[in-house]
């Protein structure tokens, strides 16, 4: 699945945007302009997916704080997204369809609190039907405030709901989908980032969001992937020139592994502690693009 369309009205700096995006993008503009919040608006649909968005909005400083200018009433988020042989949960059986998923989140009059919004509207529909339909008007959210009563989490996405997605093919096409976008944002290579020591090993072949795994994510493919490791060492003598060898992961104390570089020329592995802020970015990105499962969405 490929994401075709994403409108975006009142969040944070994106008062009113439409992209319509390739198969690879690079998006580039002055300072302010928006382009970490394209990634932060998918980062909120990524963890309303897994019945996180009431944290998200709370860890942002609230409904007021992601609202445009403080001021929007609305925020309101329009994907379209279209389904390919390729996705990991498409059914061959099935039909390919194109999907619409529509999110508004507004403030909240009745309810003082941290997040102070509500979800307003939800709309889920591919080109043959629509699965989920929910609206709330102001008198219906009052007359829920003033009684105490509420049937569900005005908070939540219904497609969030375990029981919605199970049931209904296409729901969980989607939020496999939405779910399964993998966003890197704030990857740390300072001096004491994780990257620069020893990391405790673990299997894992999928970089986490701070990328702080990258470790161990270049040692598991690296080591077990013939593919990937002919990937890395061409990419790095094209970055490097033929002084690279290769990577290699000794281990260290207390069942930890450290990452480090062999070159021809030196007789010194490098160790991640002492590798350029470039390298490390380099490694990242391969760690990133090259990996033989790639997430469906990747927004760096």
């Amino acid at each position: 699945m490929h994401l075709t369309r994403l409108s975006v009205q009142g969040f944070r700096s994106l008062k009113d945007i439409t992209w319509e995006p390739g198969k690879l993008n690079v998006v580039i503009g002055s300072n302010g302009s928006g382009k970490s919040n394209i990634l932060r608006v998918l980062d909120m649909l990524c963890d309303s997916t897994q019945g996180h968005l009431s944290n998200y909005v709370k860890g942002e400083g609230g409904g007021i704080a992601i609202l445009w200018d403080g001021v929007q009433q609305d925020l309101k988020v329009d994907i379209h997204a279209s389904s390919d042989f390729n996705d990991e949960f498409i059914d061959p059986f099935q039909d390919l369809s194109d999907y619409r998923y529509y999110l508004a989140l507004s403030q909240n009059p009745f309810h003082q609190n941290s997040n102070n919004f509500y979800i307003k509207d939800e709309i889920l529909s591919t080109n043959e039907s629509v699965l989920i339909d929910y609206k709330i008007k102001t008198p219906e959210l009052f007359e829920i405030y003033k009684n105490k009563i509420s049937p569900f989490d005005l908070s939540e996405t219904y497609l969030y709901s375990e029981k919605l997605s199970n049931s209904n093919y296409d729901v969980f096409i989607l939020k496999n989908f939405i779910a399964s976008v993998s966003l890197f944002m704030n990857f740390d290579i300072s001096k004491n980032s994780p990257l620069r020591s020893p990391v405790l090993t673990e299997y894992e072949k999928k970089p986490s969001k701070n990328g702080e795994n990258i470790i161990n994510v270049l040692h598991t493919l690296y080591s077990e992937n013939r593919d990937f490791k002919k990937i890395v060492n061409d990419s790095m003598m094209a970055a490097f020139g033929d002084d690279f060898d290769e990577l290699v992961f000794p281990p260290a104390s207390d069942q930890r592994v450290q990452m480090r570089i062999r070159w021809k020329s030196l007789k010194r592995e490098q160790s991640a502690a002492d590798l350029s802020d470039g390298t490390l970015r380099f490694l990242f990105l391969l760690a990133v693009l090259a990996n033989p499962e790639p997430a469906p969405l990747i927004a760096i």
